[in-house]
């Protein structure tokens, strides 16, 4: 069962990177953003928009940044 929530979060967070790059992101944005807001303090909810809004905003080419992809990271 663990490999297979593993794998459908990696799945997930694919998907999200992915459309960072496309027209549809400020709806992906808004769901993403209420699915971790459920039960998290104010000052929790704008630190994880911040860091969608900063992660849209990083190149998504690792041969740009020298490393793995900085918007694939997991979060913290």
């Amino acid at each position: 069962m663990t490999q297979e929530l593993t794998a459908l979060a990696e799945t997930g967070a694919e998907e999200v990177v992915a459309a960072m790059a496309t027209d549809l992101w400020q709806d992906t944005r808004g769901a993403v953003l209420r699915l971790f807001h459920r039960g998290e303090a104010p000052d929790r909810r704008a630190a994880i928009a911040a860091q969608l809004d900063n992660s849209s905003r990083r190149p998504r080419n690792p041969t740009t940044s020298g490393g793995p992809c900085s918007a694939c990271r997991p979060w913290n």
